[in-house]
């Protein structure tokens, strides 16, 4: 049996296929640049490179760099999982993840089927105004600070059944953290202005100035 088409049908037919064909050639592109991406040639803990020693030494370069500035890189205590946060000037466009970023966003990436994922922002991240992330001993809580009320707010997201949950600010006393934070096993927050939180019956001790030197 044979159909017949009219022109203005068989234009639309046409333009359907074309359409469906370049849909399906981006998502092949797609998968294969994903699947091809740097990161997916990757396995083993800390992406595979040196562990970290004694000495400083630049960390895997080349691969954590999107035309911004890397900093607080964080491994979980078996290396198996990465947070880090990428900072630009106003307007300048990075390579990946895209787009103009005025602020700071966090990544996050993990070992998964012995390769590493292409590292992605974090879901509670939709301000771009956070930074500092830092794992907790255990790996199933991270640690940062966030901006997006327009002063620094120490916050933390818990881990549950491998997902990420939302986000939690933590009351501190005199609030004077500027920069870093990190954790001791005891809950202790330590912050890089020498500031310490003394963690004490669920909650924190007003801020302690570190007898540091500071040169």
């Amino acid at each position: 049996m044979i159909i017949k088409l009219k022109l203005p049908e068989f234009l639309l037919i046409t333009c359907f296929l074309l359409v469906s064909c370049n849909q399906l050639k981006k998502l092949q592109s797609d998968v294969q640049n994903e699947n091809g991406s740097k990161f997916s040639e990757l396995s083993g803990p800390y992406l595979g490179q040196k562990p970290p020693g004694m000495i400083p030494e630049l960390f895997a370069p080349g691969l954590l760099s999107a035309g911004g500035d890397v900093a607080s890189i964080t491994f979980n205590p078996n290396g198996m999982e990465l947070c880090y946060f990428l900072w630009t000037p106003g307007g300048e466009t990075l390579a990946a993840p895209k787009g103009p970023f005025q602020q700071m966003i966090i990544l996050y990436t993990r070992l998964e089927n012995g390769h590493w994922r292409e590292p992605r922002e974090f879901s509670f991240n939709p301000n771009r105004a956070e930074c500092y992330p830092s794992f907790s001993p255990d790996g199933e809580r991270i640690y940062y600070i966030s901006w997006k009320n327009g002063r620094g707010s120490t916050m933390f997201v818990d881990k549950s059944n491998g997902v990420w949950c939302e986000p939690k600010m933590i009351d501190l006393q005199d609030d004077n953290q500027t920069g870093f934070v990190s954790v001791a096993n005891n809950g202790n927050l330590y912050f890089s202005n020498f500031i310490k939180y003394r963690y004490e019956n669920g909650g924190y001790s007003p801020a302690e100035k570190l007898k540091i030197p500071v040169t």
